[in-house]
């Protein structure tokens, strides 16, 4: 039973990597561009331009390009330091120190801010400091690490320092928890993927609260996968085979959503992980059509970068997303092994 849901989804994100083997450095110099695509649009000018008026014109797009990449160099699994096999989820403590869920190695990695290898830790199994798959990754105020332990329907909890403080959970409280996040109190959020549901669990993991349950009305899911939590403690959730954002107030009441099935604007195939900034930006993984939405905190559609491919700026199943202090955007570009961070 622990596996199907997380198999689903799993599945909706792996596309078959590409024989070819271009190696890149593991931080983008200048020249580091990539293929770019020849499309032609129609545009308006006006007089001083060279174009005439509504003319059509081909154009190269410039994809917008990472300021760094952690992770493996040809895009192959790893299992050294710092490489990854199918890395999945991201998150970012209040020193700007990264924690990336490795899913296929069953540990976390920490990198800092920079880049750097720092630590490791986890195996496969089912004791303490074990992982079956960890899909979710959250740190709180006080630098609590915890990890959404998927396989093993529950939630591990660490020190600063990688040290198992506690576990919580089991299949009847949780079934494949995936997307984590906590709020300024230090409670915890848990997209209960399985039940389709987000648990609330406060600082001491004695008190739950739940929202949701299995559909496509303001305030069900269908496969809810990420979870992220505004400076005021509005919550917002990716439903990922609804193919939407739900927003919720700090007492689960419904305020707003937004998205659609489909390739425009606003709309997306799969949405995976979600993150807000200071500002109230939300930043949503369309996995499936490889690319960053951007969003204002009322759903209102802002901007969008990336398309499939294995160069700097595109992906090959995004997961994954978190921002910094200083606002620098980190993508978790699963199949291709790898973080990339983009400048606000």
């Amino acid at each position: 039973m622990k596996k199907t849901v997380f198999v689903v989804l799993i599945i909706s994100f792996i596309v078959i990597l590409n024989s070819c083997k271009k190696q890149g450095p593991t931080q983008p110099g200048p020249t580091d561009t990539p293929n770019a695509t020849m499309t032609t649009i129609a545009l308006s000018f006006t007089a001083t331009d060279t174009c005439t008026v509504t003319a059509t014109c081909t154009v190269t797009p410039t994809p917008k390009q990472p300021i760094l990449v952690i992770g493996t160099d040809y895009w192959h699994p790893g299992n050294g330091n710092g490489q990854f096999n199918h890395p999945v989820i991201i998150a970012i403590d209040k020193n700007d120190n990264i924690y990336v869920c490795d899913l296929k190695n069953n540990r976390i990695e920490k990198f800092t801010s920079s880049g750097q290898y720092l630590s490791q830790w986890g195996s496969s199994g089912t004791g303490e400091s074990k992982f079956d798959e960890p899909f979710g990754i959250a740190i709180d105020g006080n630098n609590n690490v915890y990890v959404a332990d998927n396989g093993n329907n529950r939630i591990e909890v660490f020190d600063s320092n990688n040290q198992f403080i506690k576990q919580w959970g089991n299949c009847v409280l949780i079934l494949n928890p995936n997307g984590l996040a906590t709020d300024m109190n230090n409670n915890l959020y848990v997209a209960d993927t399985g039940d389709n549901r987000i648990v609330k669990l406060d600082s001491t993991q004695a008190n739950m609260q739940t929202l949701g349950g299995l559909g496509a009305g303001d305030g069900k899911f269908n496969v809810p996968v990420a979870v992220a939590i505004q400076q005021n403690g509005d919550i917002y959730v990716t439903d990922m085979n609804n193919n939407r954002v739900q927003k919720f107030d700090p007492s689960f009441n419904f305020l707003l959503k937004w998205g659609g099935t489909g390739t425009e604007n606003g709309q997306f195939n799969g949405p995976a992980g979600i993150a807000v900034d200071t500002n109230g930006n939300v930043y949503v993984v369309d996995s499936g059509n490889s690319r960053i939405e951007k969003f204002d905190s009322s759903g209102n559609y802002l901007a969008q970068w990336g398309e499939y491919g294995k160069n700097y700026g595109q992906f090959d199943g995004p997961v994954g997303v978190a921002v910094d202090s200083s606002g620098n955007i980190y993508v978790v570009d699963m199949n291709n092994n790898r973080v990339q961070v983009f400048a606000p």
